[in-house]
């Protein structure tokens, strides 16, 4: 632009600005009169030449100044949208584009500037935001510029970290009560659906799941492994049963009474390890040391006038087959009481798989916490009973255990941890309380190659359980944001969901 049309866009700015210069025309003036008396004329001509530019930048400086504040503002947005675009990839185009634009909306207020566009590319790992805002001038409209467009971009890429979720969820009788059972089914139902999206099978994604009451099923069809005391028997299995050959265990027990009655067969559930406190932790089972080993539950046969009294024989001692059914009998649960129906699946990164498993949970039983969150644990680890999980030490794998209770801790009959007075004592809540607070303990203890925590504790609790068991799950989480107290169906399901997304930024994130 020539320096006369300088002078005339100047001349049109202030004529624009009105009042707005008059402060600045007052120094002016005074800065002129000096000038006008000051023998050196020269500096005066070169004043008056860079006069004008000086004064123009200075007003269009007005307009691209609000023009930053929009694009800083904006870039806030976009970054942000990205970022929540990035773990969730189980959205289709248009739900996505939807999601982005409703968040750039939410976090960009529109006092300066005009959102006119959002837009979401996604190709593999890669998402880019690009959202257009529009600024009117207030000078530089003079010039022709009615309005700036302000263009922002953020691009997300996912990285190729693992994750590794168990899901230890109770199952208690409590839990048939209001549907909370199906509201359960369905909330985990939607974590899996968010971690694995619509893939059959996820190549980033495994999830595990362990459901619990007063004892834990590790699946009957795990008979016959080397971390099941069949072959070395434990002290657990002449607790109840004084009379059994102490080379046998109570599997070959449950194999007699089998052989003329399928329903006593062995369903699944085992004994916690409670010698020098292993039920407190993930000690691998050895054979040389079969306190080491896993004891199956079975339920001892009660006389007619007491809870379970499930053999024809009115002498508890004997064992000998039975054929009566436990069905045939009211009040009769056999030697597999409380037992729950769903087993534990191992991680799996099959979806239909997790999916099948989550259906198969049933409400019935008692409460021991502590038991679910051990097999969590012992699900979630790289060693037997269960190694389907990697190294804590492998950089690109997220370890989490979600845990979730509805109720007290609280057993009054047989369980994991056998009759209450054997390892439990009179006030079983207080016993199992502190179980659980030591083995939350134990598992944060557990560290990565970093020197960070090596499994993340998510915690829930459901419906209106007692203050003490709630403060027990806050503190059991290994951050603030991990607790989430949720007190009615639909509370369960925000909390999954929250946890999914949260489990995916730090995918992306870490």
């Amino acid at each position: 632009m020539s320096l006369a049309g300088l002078y005339r866009l100047a001349i049109r700015v202030f004529l624009a600005m009105g009042t707005e210069c008059t402060k600045m025309l007052s120094v002016l003036s005074r800065t002129l009169l000096r000038f006008q008396r000051d023998e050196r004329g020269a500096a005066l001509a070169i004043f008056i030449i860079l006069l004008v530019p000086i004064l123009l930048l200075s007003a269009v400086g007005v307009d691209l100044g609000q023009a930053y504040i929009v694009k800083r503002q904006l870039r806030g947005a976009v970054d942000a949208a990205a970022l929540t675009l990035g773990t969730l990839p189980q959205l289709n185009d248009a739900d996505a584009q939807a999601k982005a634009e409703a968040y750039v909306r939410a976090h960009y207020p529109e006092k300066i500037g005009i959102l006119r566009a959002v837009d979401v590319v996604r190709s593999d790992n890669t998402i880019t935001v690009t959202a257009t805002a529009e600024v009117e001038t207030t000078f530089l409209r003079f010039a022709g510029y009615d309005v700036l467009i302000v263009k922002v971009e953020a691009e997300a890429v996912r990285k190729e970290n693992k994750l590794e979720v168990v899901m230890a969820l109770d199952n208690t009788g409590s839990m048939g009560a209001n549907n909370k059972i199906l509201a359960l089914r369905s909330a985990a139902t939607t974590l899996v659906d968010t971690l694995m999206g619509d893939n059959v099978t996820s190549e980033a994604v495994k999830i595990g799941l362990v459901p619990f009451t007063s004892a834990v099923n590790v699946g009957a069809n795990n008979r016959g492994a080397s971390w099941l005391d069949e072959a070395h028997p434990s002290a657990l299995n002449f607790e109840t049963i004084t009379q059994l050959p102490t080379n046998r265990s109570l599997f070959s027990l449950y194999s007699d009474m089998a052989a003329l009655n399928p329903y006593a067969d062995w369903k699944g559930c085992v004994r916690a390890r409670t010698a020098n406190n292993f039920d407190e932790n993930d000690i691998t089972p050895d054979t040389s040391d079969p306190n080491t080993l896993f004891t199956a539950l079975l339920w001892p046969n009660e006389p007619s006038t007491s809870y379970n009294h499930f053999l024809p024989s009115e002498d508890i001692t004997d064992y000998r087959p039975y054929s009566q059914t436990p069905a045939s009998i009211n009040y009769v649960m056999g030697p597999n009481g409380f037992c729950p129906d769903a087993a534990i699946q191992p991680l799996t990164n099959v979806k239909a798989t997790i999916t099948t498993a989550i259906g198969n949970m049933t409400a019935s039983g008692q409460t021991a916490v502590p038991e679910g969150l051990a097999w969590g644990w012992r699900v979630i680890s790289p060693t037997v009973p269960f190694s389907e999980g990697v190294p804590y030490t492998q950089d690109d794998t997220i370890k989490a255990i979600i845990l979730m209770t509805d109720g007290q801790n609280e057993v009054y009959n047989f369980s994991a941890y056998g009759y209450p007075n054997d390892h439990l004592g009179y006030d079983t809540t207080t016993a199992l309380n502190g179980k659980l607070s030591r083995i939350c303990n134990n598992i944060k203890a557990i560290k990565d190659a970093n020197n960070n925590d090596a499994i993340q504790i998510y915690t829930i609790a459901f419906g209106n359980p007692p203050e003490n068991i709630v403060t027990l799950m806050r503190q059991c989480a290994t951050e603030p944001g991990n607790f989430f107290n949720s007190p009615t169906n639909d509370d369960l399901k925000t909390a999954f969901e929250s946890i999914a997304i949260g489990l995916n930024e730090l995918r992306v994130s870490r």
